[in-house]
Protein backbone atom coordinates (compact mmCIF):
# COMPACT_ATOMS: atom_id res chain seq x y z
CA UNK A 1 0.00 0.00 0.00
CA UNK A 2 1.54 3.47 -0.98
CA UNK A 3 -0.11 5.02 1.66
CA UNK A 4 0.02 3.93 5.35
CA UNK A 5 -3.02 5.03 6.88
CA UNK A 6 -1.94 4.03 10.31
CA UNK A 7 1.25 6.33 10.43
CA UNK A 8 -0.72 8.98 8.65
CA UNK A 9 -3.66 9.13 11.31
CA UNK A 10 -0.78 8.55 14.59
CA UNK A 11 1.71 11.09 13.38
CA UNK A 12 1.26 13.26 10.65
CA UNK A 13 -2.17 14.21 11.24
CA UNK A 14 -1.77 14.14 14.79
CA UNK A 15 -2.18 17.06 17.28
CA UNK A 16 -2.23 18.50 13.71
CA UNK A 17 -4.12 21.97 14.54
CA UNK A 18 -5.80 23.77 11.87
CA UNK A 19 -4.61 20.91 9.56
CA UNK A 20 -8.40 21.17 8.16
CA UNK A 21 -7.52 24.07 6.17
CA UNK A 22 -5.45 21.74 3.93
CA UNK A 23 -8.16 19.61 3.41
CA UNK A 24 -7.05 16.67 6.28
CA UNK A 25 -9.81 15.21 8.04
CA UNK A 26 -7.26 14.61 11.25
CA UNK A 27 -7.43 11.20 10.90
CA UNK A 28 -6.23 8.74 7.80
CA UNK A 29 -7.14 11.69 4.62
CA UNK A 30 -3.91 14.09 4.62
CA UNK A 31 -5.95 16.31 1.88
CA UNK A 32 -3.23 18.54 0.43
CA UNK A 33 -0.60 17.08 3.00
CA UNK A 34 -0.25 14.52 0.15
CA UNK A 35 0.29 17.43 -2.57
CA UNK A 36 3.06 18.64 -0.54
CA UNK A 37 4.57 15.37 0.50
CA UNK A 38 4.97 14.55 -3.86
CA UNK A 39 6.45 17.70 -4.31
CA UNK A 40 9.51 17.57 -1.62
CA UNK A 41 9.27 13.39 -2.49
CA UNK A 42 9.41 13.58 -6.68
CA UNK A 43 12.22 16.75 -6.58
CA UNK A 44 14.25 15.26 -3.66
CA UNK A 45 14.13 18.32 -2.58
CA UNK A 46 17.23 19.06 0.01
CA UNK A 47 16.34 22.07 1.54
CA UNK A 48 12.50 23.19 2.60
CA UNK A 49 11.13 26.06 4.00
CA UNK A 50 7.96 26.41 5.66
CA UNK A 51 6.58 30.13 6.44
CA UNK A 52 4.17 30.06 9.40
CA UNK A 53 2.51 26.78 10.42
CA UNK A 54 0.11 27.17 13.61
CA UNK A 55 0.29 23.47 13.69
CA UNK A 56 3.42 21.97 12.33
CA UNK A 57 1.57 20.23 9.90
CA UNK A 58 3.20 21.65 6.49
CA UNK A 59 6.66 21.51 8.21
CA UNK A 60 6.46 17.70 9.70
CA UNK A 61 5.71 16.59 6.08
CA UNK A 62 7.99 18.29 3.99
CA UNK A 63 10.75 16.48 6.37
CA UNK A 64 9.09 13.04 6.66
CA UNK A 65 9.51 12.84 3.11
CA UNK A 66 13.27 13.85 3.16
CA UNK A 67 13.49 11.17 5.65
CA UNK A 68 11.53 8.64 3.50
CA UNK A 69 13.79 9.58 1.07
CA UNK A 70 17.10 9.28 3.33
CA UNK A 71 18.62 12.59 1.93
CA UNK A 72 21.94 13.03 3.25
CA UNK A 73 22.34 16.50 4.74
CA UNK A 74 18.80 17.40 3.91
CA UNK A 75 17.00 20.39 6.13
CA UNK A 76 13.60 21.82 6.63
CA UNK A 77 13.11 24.60 8.25
CA UNK A 78 9.92 26.18 9.85
CA UNK A 79 10.15 30.10 10.35
CA UNK A 80 7.10 31.99 12.42
CA UNK A 81 7.30 35.26 14.36
CA UNK A 82 4.40 34.05 16.76
CA UNK A 83 2.32 37.30 15.78
CA UNK A 84 -0.67 38.42 13.92
CA UNK A 85 -4.67 37.74 13.81
CA UNK A 86 -4.20 34.15 13.29
CA UNK A 87 -3.49 32.53 15.96
CA UNK A 88 -0.60 31.73 18.07
CA UNK A 89 1.80 28.19 17.31
CA UNK A 90 0.77 25.24 19.37
CA UNK A 91 4.03 23.37 18.64
CA UNK A 92 5.74 26.56 20.67
CA UNK A 93 6.68 24.41 24.15
CA UNK A 94 9.53 21.90 23.59
CA UNK A 95 7.60 18.80 24.74
CA UNK A 96 4.86 19.53 22.43
CA UNK A 97 4.25 16.64 20.22
CA UNK A 98 6.02 18.71 17.16
CA UNK A 99 8.86 19.22 18.52
CA UNK A 100 9.60 15.97 19.83
CA UNK A 101 8.76 13.79 17.15
CA UNK A 102 10.15 16.23 14.42
CA UNK A 103 13.29 17.87 16.36
CA UNK A 104 14.91 17.63 13.24
CA UNK A 105 13.04 20.71 11.81
CA UNK A 106 15.00 23.35 12.30
CA UNK A 107 12.75 26.15 13.84
CA UNK A 108 13.85 30.05 13.79
CA UNK A 109 11.33 32.25 15.93
CA UNK A 110 11.45 35.62 14.13
CA UNK A 111 9.78 37.80 11.71
CA UNK A 112 10.19 36.18 7.86
CA UNK A 113 11.50 39.30 6.16
CA UNK A 114 14.66 39.54 9.08
CA UNK A 115 15.03 36.37 8.46
CA UNK A 116 15.63 36.51 4.68
CA UNK A 117 17.99 39.74 4.95
CA UNK A 118 20.13 37.69 7.94
CA UNK A 119 20.97 34.38 8.46
CA UNK A 120 18.83 32.87 5.09
CA UNK A 121 21.39 34.90 2.93
CA UNK A 122 23.07 32.94 0.85
CA UNK A 123 19.78 29.74 1.13
CA UNK A 124 19.66 27.70 -1.73
CA UNK A 125 15.87 26.83 -1.22
CA UNK A 126 14.60 24.13 -3.13
CA UNK A 127 10.43 23.90 -1.85
CA UNK A 128 9.17 26.97 0.13
CA UNK A 129 5.65 26.98 1.44
CA UNK A 130 3.94 30.86 2.72
CA UNK A 131 1.56 30.92 5.03
CA UNK A 132 2.99 33.38 7.35
CA UNK A 133 1.24 36.82 7.19
CA UNK A 134 -2.48 36.33 5.51
CA UNK A 135 -2.56 40.04 4.18
CA UNK A 136 -1.68 40.78 0.47
CA UNK A 137 1.32 43.06 1.51
CA UNK A 138 2.89 40.69 4.02
CA UNK A 139 2.61 37.26 1.77
CA UNK A 140 3.77 39.14 -1.79
CA UNK A 141 6.88 40.89 0.92
CA UNK A 142 7.53 37.10 1.95
CA UNK A 143 7.47 36.12 -2.24
CA UNK A 144 9.61 38.70 -3.24
CA UNK A 145 11.84 38.68 -0.27
CA UNK A 146 12.71 34.59 -0.83
CA UNK A 147 12.53 34.68 -4.58
CA UNK A 148 15.96 35.27 -4.95
CA UNK A 149 16.49 32.55 -2.21
CA UNK A 150 15.23 29.43 -4.50
CA UNK A 151 17.38 27.13 -6.34
CA UNK A 152 16.96 26.32 -9.92
CA UNK A 153 13.67 24.79 -10.44
CA UNK A 154 12.64 25.50 -6.93
CA UNK A 155 8.76 25.35 -6.17
CA UNK A 156 6.50 27.82 -4.05
CA UNK A 157 3.39 26.67 -2.71
CA UNK A 158 0.73 29.29 -1.23
CA UNK A 159 -1.44 28.47 1.44
CA UNK A 160 -4.62 30.13 2.28
CA UNK A 161 -5.93 31.29 -1.42
CA UNK A 162 -9.26 30.73 -1.44
CA UNK A 163 -11.97 33.17 -1.35
CA UNK A 164 -11.99 37.30 -0.78
CA UNK A 165 -11.47 36.79 2.72
CA UNK A 166 -8.18 35.90 2.16
CA UNK A 167 -6.41 38.83 0.80
CA UNK A 168 -3.24 37.11 0.27
CA UNK A 169 -4.59 35.56 -2.69
CA UNK A 170 -3.71 38.62 -4.61
CA UNK A 171 -0.32 37.83 -4.45
CA UNK A 172 -0.73 35.00 -7.01
CA UNK A 173 -1.94 37.81 -9.31
CA UNK A 174 1.44 39.83 -8.60
CA UNK A 175 3.11 36.05 -9.17
CA UNK A 176 1.40 36.15 -12.66
CA UNK A 177 2.22 39.59 -13.70
CA UNK A 178 5.56 39.12 -13.03
CA UNK A 179 5.02 35.78 -15.92
CA UNK A 180 5.19 32.73 -13.31
CA UNK A 181 3.21 30.18 -13.70
CA UNK A 182 0.46 30.07 -11.11
CA UNK A 183 -1.94 26.56 -10.51
CA UNK A 184 -4.41 27.00 -8.04
CA UNK A 185 -6.50 24.07 -6.11
CA UNK A 186 -8.96 26.23 -4.16
CA UNK A 187 -11.24 23.26 -3.15
CA UNK A 188 -8.49 21.84 -1.11
CA UNK A 189 -9.16 23.42 2.43
CA UNK A 190 -8.93 26.95 2.90
CA UNK A 191 -7.17 26.62 -0.88
CA UNK A 192 -3.34 26.41 -1.73
CA UNK A 193 -1.35 27.51 -5.34
CA UNK A 194 1.57 26.28 -6.79
CA UNK A 195 3.93 28.53 -8.47
CA UNK A 196 6.77 27.86 -10.52
CA UNK A 197 9.13 30.48 -11.06
CA UNK A 198 9.85 31.87 -14.56
CA UNK A 199 13.15 31.36 -15.90
CA UNK A 200 15.36 34.33 -16.07
CA UNK A 201 16.98 35.23 -19.13
CA UNK A 202 20.83 34.07 -20.20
Amino acid sequence: MLINKEYVKGCLNHVAHWAESHGSDHEEYLGAGLFYYSLVYMMKARFCVCIGSGGGFVPRIMRQAQRDLGIEDARTILIDADEGPYGRPFWLPEDSYFRTTFPDVEVILGRSHDVAAGQGAGWSIDYLHIDGDHSHEGSRRDFFDYKPLMAPGGVITFHDTHGFQLPCRYTLNDSRADGHDVVEFPDAGAGFALVRLRKQAG
